[in-house]
């Protein structure tokens, strides 16, 4: 392995238990991440987390964000979960993606939507997964 790769590893594991996050092997996490959750959050082996992206994990034991091996997270990227993700292997998220279970509450026209509170409806967020083409190019 190269110098610079042994580097980004050794700082990825450094900043996963700083973060206090489970994570497996070739892991890397830039730099000006904020990840919160600690062992909610799962980066599997050779996730890639790009600088300035932000993951956050709320709640009880059951409320889960797991990333799948070989997924990168682009740059300034929002992963706001109060329930469960689950992003698979190999996926690619762009730089600015913001993914959410959760939003604010806004029936009341007459009141500031941050002071309506939060709705959860304890959904689970599923990202990636492969599609089978044939030789015609449709999806099955």
């Amino acid at each position: 392995m190269r110098l610079k790769g042994k580097a980004k590893e050794i700082l990825g594991l450094m900043r996963a238990k700083i973060f206090g996050v489970t994570s497996g092997q070739n892991v890397y996490i830039g730099k000006h991440c904020s990840i919160k959750g600690k062992r909610l959050i799962t980066l599997e082996d050779s996730v890639t987390v790009r600088p300035y992206t932000q993951i956050w994990s709320g709640g009880g034991e059951k409320k889960t964000v797991r990333i799948g091996k070989g997924s990168e997270i682009g740059e300034r990227c929002r992963i706001s979960i109060t329930n469960s993700l689950n992003i698979g292997e190999k996926v690619l998220l762009s730089p600015n993606v913001y993914i959410t279970d959760c939003d604010h509450e806004y029936r009341n026209v007459d009141v500031p939507v941050i002071n309506q509170g939060i709705v959860q409806r304890n959904q689970k967020v599923s990202i990636g997964g492969l599609l089978h083409w044939n030789q015609c190019g449709d999806c099955r």
